[in-house]
C-alpha cells in the first residue's frame, strides 16, 4: 500500500494529471518501479496486462459464440484420450499409511495391524535394501553365469521383475556411492515395483512407513504410480472455451434454481425437445446429410432368365441376419459412465491416511520410560512393554543425556511442523483429505488401535465395493468389445453369402433379386472426420503463441516509447537549464553602472541637482536592464518553442505508436482469417469436399514518419522541365488540392484502420457470393457441378459463424484503435502539459528576474538618497544578492542591512552558514534528520519494507564506511544485509544506531577525534549508561540532561547531533517518551552475536539478580526488534523457553549456555550481530 501511494506521487509528478484513467499510468508506473528494483518485464505479464488495458479482459473472450461451439465440439470429441486414474488399475490391494511422531506408538500400531489385519509393510529403508539386496545377487550371479559358461554350460535367463529390481538397485547403488540421498522419484520407482510384487491372496493390504512427508513427494508418487493422461488440447480450452463453458453452466444452475422454485410440470422439458430448452448448437454443427449430383435413376426392366434354367433349382435369396445390437451396447457405456463416476473417489493414491496425534508432553513422558536390560541388552518400556521382575535388577535407562534429549526435541518440532504443512496441501484436495483420519495418541494403547482397527476396517470394505465395481465395469468393456467383435463377423458372412449368391445366380444368367443388391444404412447426420479436430485444434492452438507474442512484444514496445516520451521531458528541461546558465548583459550593465557611480567624489553626492541627474542615470539604466530581461525573454520563448516543435520528437513518437498499433490490427485481422478459416474447413470436411481461403492480401505496410513522408510528397510534387502553361488573363488562380495541410499520423492510422476493416467485410462478402452460386436463377441446374454444389452448402453453413465472428472482430478492431487514440491523446495532452510547465517555469523565473531588478534599482536609489558608496551586486537570473565590505579609511559607517521585502520577495544576500555537522565522512546530520524524519513517515511500526529502503536510502548514506582493499555495499546488498530472516522487511531502528556508531572506515578505528570513530562500549559503560538512564519512560528534558559514555569523544556540536538522532528515532510520536530499554538494546550490538546477548543479559537483569533473566525478561530480549515476529520458526517460544527454564525461575547466559537447548537457541540468536557496510574486495 506504501509503494503503491509512492508510485502514484510519482506518477503525478511526471505530469500526469489524471492518474487512475491514462493510459501512460501503467507505463510510467513500471518506470518508476524499475528505478527501484530492476526488474524486466515478463512476457506472460506483458500479454496479460495488453489484454485486460486494451480490451479490459482476456482477449479470447471476445469470441463469437457458435464459435466457441465450433471449437467446443471438436474439443470434446478428443475427449476419450483424457483418462483419470484409477487405484485399481495400480494395484487391487489397499494402502494404508501410519504417521505420527516419534514415540507416538506408531511402531507399534504398524505391528499390530499387520500382524490381525494380514498386512504387508515396508518403509524407504525396506525398499532400499532390497534394491540393493537384488542389484549384489545379480553381480554375484553374472559371476557364476561366467564360470559356467566357461565350463560350457548354458545361462538361465532371470524374469524381467528380477532385472527391474536390478537396474533400480543398481541406480540406487550409483546415488548412495557418490555420497547423495535416494530421491523421491527413485523411491517412487521401488514403491511400484514393490506394488507389483506384492499381489497375492495371503497380503490382505500394505502399510507404509516413513515413504514420505512433504506434498511434493506425495505428488511425484502419484506422478508415477497414477499418471494422468491430460487433453491434448488443455490449453485450446484455457484460453478459448473456459470462460464461455463456466458461464454457460452458471446459467444452466440458475434456470434450474428458478424451474426448482416454481415446480412447475411444464418447465420440465427434456433438452432434446424442440423449444426453448433444445440445444441451441445442434441445428449448426450437425449437418443433414445431403447427396449432391444424384440423377434420376431410370427404370430397368427385368430381364428374362436364361432358356433351360430351372428358378427352383436356385438357392433362395435368403442372408444370415446380423443382429441388433446397439442397444445392448449403450446400456453397457452407459453402466461404465456410471461406474466411472462412482469410481471417482478411489482415484486417490491411499485407501487411508492414519495420523496419531499425540502431544509433546506425552512423548517425553513415553521417552522416559525406556528401559534397557544390561546383560541381555533387550528393550523395554516400564508401561507398554514391562520386562519380567526377575529382570528389574538389570535394567538401565537408556542413554539419556541432554544431547538425546535436544534432539528428540528437534525431531518432535520437525515432524509437527512437516505435518501441519501437509495437512494444508491435503486440505486443498478434498478426495485426498476424505480417507485422513488423525486419531488421539494420548489415550492408552488398545483404545488407540481399537479405534484404528475400527477405521481400517471402514476403508477395507469401502475398498472391496470400488473392486467390485472396477471388475464389473471391466467386464463391461470385455463384453461391449465382444458384441462388436460378434456384429463384425455377422457382416463379414452376410457379405460373403450374398457374393456367393450373387456369383450363382449370374453364372446362370438369372437376374438378382431385391434382397442381393446392396444395402448401406446412412446415418441422418454427416459424420466428422476422426482426423478433423486434431488438424483444426492444433492450427488454433498454433495461433495463439504468435498472437500473444505479437501483444507482448507490442507492449514492450510502448513501454519503451513511454521510456522515450519521458527522457524527452529530460531533454526539454535539460535544453531550459542550459539556456539559464548562459550569462546574460544584466551584470556587466550593472557593474559597469555601480563602478562610476562609486567614482564621484563624496563632495557632489549631497548636491540636489546631482541626486536628480543620477535618478535619470538609474532610469536609463532601469529600461537597459529590463531589455535585457524582455530580450532574453523572447530567446527563451523561442527555444521552448523549438524543442517542443512537433517534427523534433512527437511526430516520429506518435508514428512508432501508430505502426504498433497496426501491426495488433494486423494481428487480429489474422485471427478473423483462421477463425473464417476453421468453419469453412469444419463443414467442407463434412461434405468431403476441401475448401478454404487464400491469405487476405495486401498485407499493412508501416506508416513512414513525417520526415519521409514531406520527402515523399516533395519528390512527387517536384516541376517537370516542361514549358510553362499559358494563363487566361483575368483569371484568378485558386487553392489547389495538393495545397491541403498534411495529414498526421493520427489520421493516417484511422485510414489504415478503415482498410483492415473493409477487408474483413470483403472477405465476409466473399464468402456470401459463395453461397449465391447454386440459389441463382441465371445458371441451369444442369450445369452446376457437383463441387460447386458443396461449395455453396459449406459457405450456406459457414455464413453464420462468420457472420457473428465479423462483429466480434470488429469488435476488437474497434477497441484496438480507440486504445491507439487514447494513447496519442494522453501522450499529447503530456506533451502540452510539458510545454505548458516550461512556459509557466520560464514566467516564473522572469518574474523573479525582474523583481530582482526592481531590487537593485532599489539599492541603487537608496544609495543615492542616502549619500553612500553602492555596494557590489549580483544580479543573476532571477537572483540577487549584495556583497558587503568595509569601506575605505573616513567613509561612513556601513548601514545595517535593509529588508526590501516590501518591494519584492527575492531574498537579500546572507551570511555563508556554518560547515554541516558530521555524522561521518558522507553524511551530515541533517540527512540523518531527514532519513529518520521518512522512516517515520513509511514506517510507523519501524518495520520498513525493501521498496521504501531501495527508494530512500542512498549509498551516500553509508560511504564512510569505504574502506582499501573493500567494496561498498549496493543500497540493495545492505537491505539484505539487514533482512536477517529474508522477508523483504528491516527494523529501520537499527539501521540509525549502525549509521551513527558503527559506521566507520576499518583504518580509521582507534584514531583521532576527526576520523569519526565511536570507541567500542564496554558493559561496565552500558551498566552506567543503564544507571544514568534507569528504567522509567523519559521526557525529552530528562533525556538531553543524561551523560552517555561517548560524551567525552566528540565534540558539543556532534554530541547534540547524536543526542537528536536518539530522540528522533526512539521517541514515540503518540506519547512523546523514549524507553530507555529500547535504546540499549540496540546498543548491544557486537561483531560476536554471543557477546551481543551476553550484554544484554546484564543490561536487562535488575539490581538484586544481576545477569539473571526471568523467562518474560528473556521473551522480550529476543524478541524486541520489529521484524522477530515476522519468520516462520520462531526457535524464542514461550513453549521453548518453558521447556529451557524448566522449574528455574530466572537464568544466566553461563547456565544456558551450559544447556544442549540453550546453545541451539544462543546459536539462532543473529539479532544482536552487528551488520557491516563493506565486503571483501
Amino acid at each position: 500500500m506504501k509503494a503503491h501511494a509512492l508510485s502514484e506521487a510519482s506518477i503525478e509528478e511526471y505530469g500526469i494529471t489524471n492518474v487512475k484513467e491514462s493510459t501512460l499510468t501503467p507505463f510510467i508506473l513500471r518506470h518508476v518501479m524499475r528505478e527501484v528494483r530492476a526488474t524486466p518485464l515478463d512476457t506472460a505479464v506483458a500479454t496479460n496486462e495488453a489484454f485486460e488495458t486494451i480490451f479490459g479482459g482476456n482477449a479470447y473472450h471476445l469470441t463469437s459464440d457458435v464459435m466457441v461451439e465450433v471449437l467446443g465440439t471438436m474439443y470434446h470429441a478428443l475427449d476419450e484420450r483424457q483418462k483419470r486414474p484409477c487405484f485399481f488399475d495400480v494395484c487391487e490391494l489397499p494402502l494404508f499409511i501410519v504417521e505420527g511422531p516419534k514415540y507416538s506408538g506408531k511402531s507399534l500400531l504398524t505391528k499390530q495391524l499387520v500382524e490381525e489385519q494380514h498386512f504387508g509393510c515396508f518403509s524407504d529403508s525396506m525398499l532400499i535394501e532390497r534394491a540393493l539386496a537384488a542389484a549384489a545377487q545379480e553381480l554375484e550371479t553374472v559371476s557364476f553365469v561366467e564360470a559356467e559358461t566357461s565350463t560350457g554350460e548354458s545361462p538361465k535367463k532371470k524374469p524381467s521383475a528380477h532385472n527391474d529390481w536390478v537396474l533400480a538397485g543398481r541406480r540406487v547403488h550409483d546415488v548412495l556411492y557418490k555420497g547423495g540421498a535416494v530421491d523421491i522419484a527413485l523411491l517412487s520407482e521401488l514403491f511400484r515395483l514393490q506394488l507389483q510384487d506384492a499381489q497375492g491372496p495371503e497380503c490382505q493390504g500394505l502399510v507404509m512407513d516413513s515413504v514420505f512427508h512433504r506434498p511434493h513427494e506425495y505428488e511425484v508418487v502419484e506422478g508415477v504410480l497414477l499418471p494422468e493422461t491430460r487433453h491434448p488440447y488443455e490449453a485450446v480450452y484455457e484460453r478459448w472455451l473456459r470462460s464461455k463453458e463456466e458461464e454457460r453452466l452458471r446459467a444452466a444452475e440458475r434456470v434450474e434454481e428458478g424451474e426448482a422454485e416454481r415446480d412447475e410440470p411444464a418447465q420440465t422439458v427434456p433438452a432434446s425437445a424442440d423449444g426453448e430448452h433444445a440445444a441451441p448448437a445442434t441445428s449448426l454443427w450437425q449437418v443433414e446429410r445431403v447427396k449432391f449430383g444424384e440423377q434420376v435413376k431410370k427404370e430397368i426392366k427385368p430381364k428374362a432368365p436364361r432358356k433351360g434354367v430351372d428358378l427352383s433349382q436356385l438357392p433362395p435369396p435368403v442372408l444370415p441376419k446380423v443382429e441388433d445390437v446397439e442397444s445392448l451396447i449403450q446400456g453397457e457405456k452407459e453402466f461404465i459412465a456410471k461406474a466411472e463416476r462412482e469410481l471417482e473417489p478411489y482415484g486417490a493414491l491411499f485407501s487411508s491416511i492414519l495420523y496419531i496425534q499425540c502431544n509433546p508432553q506425552e512423548i517425553f513422558t513415553r521417552f522416559a520410560g525406556l528401559r534397557m536390560d544390561r546383560e541381555t541388552g533387550e528393550e523395554y518400556h516400564m508401561v507398554y512393554a514391562p520386562p519380567p521382575p526377575e529382570r528389574m535388577p538389570f535394567l538401565l535407562n537408556v542413554d539419556r543425556t541432554r544431547a538425546n534429549t535436544a534432539q528428540l526435541h528437534d525431531i518432535v518440532l520437525q515432524q509437527e511442523r512437516q505435518w501441519r504443512t501437509m495437512i494444508q496441501w491435503l486440505r486443498q484436495h478434498r478426495g485426498i483429505m476424505n480417507v485422513v483420519h488423525e486419531i488421539d495418541g494420548n489415550k492408552d494403547m488398545a483404545a488407540v488401535e481399537a479405534e484404528a482397527n475400527e477405521l481400517v476396517g471402514t476403508a477395507l470394505a469401502s475398498f472391496e465395493i470400488g473392486k467390485k465395481l472396477y471388475h464389473t465395469m471391466k467386464a463391461s468393456e470385455v463384453r461391449i468389445a465382444d458384441l462388436q467383435r460378434q456384429t463384425r463377423e455377422q457382416a463379414a458372412a452376410r457379405e460373403a453369402e450374398r457374393c456367393r449368391l450373387i456369383a450363382i445366380y449370374t453364372e446362370k444368367g438369372v437376374p438378382l433379386p431385391a434382397e442381393l443388391e446392396p444395402h448401406e444404412e446412412e446415418e441422418p447426420f454427416c459424420r466428422m472426420p476422426g482426423e478433423l479436430p486434431d488438424l483444426l485444434l492444433k492450427r488454433v492452438e498454433e495461433f495463439s503463441t504468435p498472437y500473444e507474442s505479437q501483444y507482448a512484444w507490442s507492449w514492450e514496445q510502448l513501454d519503451e516509447l513511454t521510456h522515450l516520451l519521458l527522457r524527452y521531458k529530460t531533454f526539454t528541461t535539460g535544453q531550459l537549464t542550459q539556456f539559464w546558465e548562459q550569462p546574460d548583459e544584466k551584470q556587466e550593465v550593472l557593474d559597469r553602472f555601480v563602478r562610476r557611480f562609486n567614482e564621484l567624489p563624496n563632495s557632489v553626492r549631497s548636491n540636489l541637482s546631482c541626486k536628480e541627474e543620477l535618478h535619470v542615470y538609474t532610469d536609463d539604466l532601469a529600461d537597459s536592464l529590463f531589455f535585457c530581461v524582455q530580450s532574453r525573454r523572447t530567446q527563451c520563448t523561442a527555444l521552448i518553442e523549438r524543442i517542443t516543435k512537433k517534427d523534433i520528437f512527437v511526430d516520429e513518437w506518435e508514428t512508432n505508436v501508430c505502426n504498433v498499433g497496426l501491426s495488433l490490427a494486423q494481428m487480429e485481422q489474422e485471427r478473423f482469417w483462421l477463425m473464417c478459416n476453421v468453419a469453412l474447413q469444419y463443414f467442407s470436411a463434412l461434405v468431403d469436399e476441401p475448401l478454404a481461403l487464400e491469405e487476405i492480401s495486401g498485407e499493412v505496410e508501416l506508416m513512414k514518419s513525417a520526415n519521409a513522408r514531406a520527402e515523399a510528397l516533395g519528390a512527387d510534387a517536384a516541376p517537370s522541365r516542361t514549358a510553362k502553361p499559358k494563363t487566361v488573363a483575368g483569371k484568378r488562380n485558386h487553392a489547389r488540392a495538393d495545397d491541403q495541410p498534411e495529414k498526421g499520423a493520427e489520421d493516417i492510422f484511422t485510414e489504415w484502420m478503415t482498410r483492415l476493416t473493409a477487408s474483413l467485410t470483403n472477405l465476409f462478402e466473399r464468402v456470401k457470393m459463395s453461397t449465391d452460386v447454386n440459389n441463382s436463377k441465371a445458371i441451369k441446374k444442369a450445369a452446376v457441378t457437383v463441387s460447386a454444389q458443396k461449395v455453396a452448402f459449406v459457405a450456406t453453413k459457414a455464413m453464420p459463424v462468420i457472420e457473428q465472428e465479423l462483429a466480434v472482430a470488429l469488435g476488437r478492431l474497434e477497441k484496438v484503435s480507440s486504445f491507439v487514440h487514447r494513447f496519442l491523446n494522453d501522450s499529447q495532452s503530456y506533451v502540452q502539459h510539458l510545454k505548458s510547465t516550461l512556459h509557466a517555469e520560464a514566467q516564473g523565473i522572469f518574474t523573479k528576474d525582474a523583481s530582482a531588478v526592481n531590487t537593485a534599482l532599489y539599492t541603487i536609489r537608496s544609495c543615492i538618497e542616502v549619500e553612500k558608496h553602492c555596494p557590489p551586486m549580483h544580479l543573476g537570473c532571477g537572483t540577487f544578492a549584495i556583497h558587503e565590505r568595509g569601506d575605505s579609511a573616513g567613509a561612513h559607517p556601513p548601514s545595517p542591512t535593509m529588508d526590501p521585502s516590501f518591494i519584492t520577495d527575492v531574498p537579500l544576500f546572507q551570511d555563508v552558514a556554518a560547515p554541516p555537522t558530521l555524522i561521518h565522512g558522507t553524511l551530515s546530520s541533517r540527512r540523518l534528520m531527514d532519513l529518520i524524519h521518512l522512516f517515520w513517515t513509511v514506517a510507523p511500526d519501524y518495520a520498513l519494507c525493501r521498496a521504501d529502503f531501495l527508494h530512500l536510502v542512498q549509498q551516500s548514506d553509508f560511504g564512510g564506511a569505504a574502506a582499501p582493499n573493500m567494496t561498498l555495499f549496493s543500497v540493495e546488498q545492505l537491505f539484505t544485509a539487514f533482512d536477517v530472516h529474508r522477508k523483504g522487511i528491516i527494523d529501520w531502528r537499527e539501521l540509525v544506531v549502525h549509521l551513527l556508531f558503527f559506521c566507520v572506515s576499518t583504518s580509521q578505528a582507534g584514531a583521532a577525534t576527526s576520523a569519526f570513530y565511536v570507541p567500542e562500549v564496554t558493559v561496565p559503560q552500558l551498566l552506567e549508561t543503564r544507571e544514568n538512564l534507569g528504567w522509567d519512560p523519559l521526557t525529552d528534558t530528562d533525556f538531553f540532561d543524561i551523560p552517555f559514555y561517548f560524551d567525552q569523544c566528540m565534540s558539543n556540536e556532534r554530541l547534540e547531533a547524536y543526542t537528536k538522532a536518539l530522540w528522533a528515532t526512539f521517541a514515540h510520536r503518540t506519547t512523546g517518551l523514549l524507553n530507555p530499554s529500547e535504546l540499549l538494546w540496540f546498543l548491544c550490538a557486537d561483531a560476536q552475536p554471543l557477546r551481543g546477548v551476553q550484554k544484554a543479559f546484564h543490561l536487562f537483569s535488575l539490581p538484586e539478580a544481576p545477569g539473571r533473566l526471568t523467562l518474560e525478561q528473556l521473551f522480550s530480549v529476543f524478541h524486541m526488534k520489529a521484524t522477530n515476529t515476522v519468520g516462520d520458526a520462531d526457535p524464542f517460544t514461550r513453549a521453548n523457553l518453558q521447556r529451557l527454564f524448566e522449574d528455574r525461575e530466572t537464568i544466566s547466559f553461563n547456565e544456558m549456555c551450559s544447556l544442549v537447548l540453550g546453545r541451539k537457541m544462543l546459536n539462532c540468536a543473529s539479532m544482536l550481530r552487528r551488520k557491516r557496510f563493506v565486503t571483501d574486495a
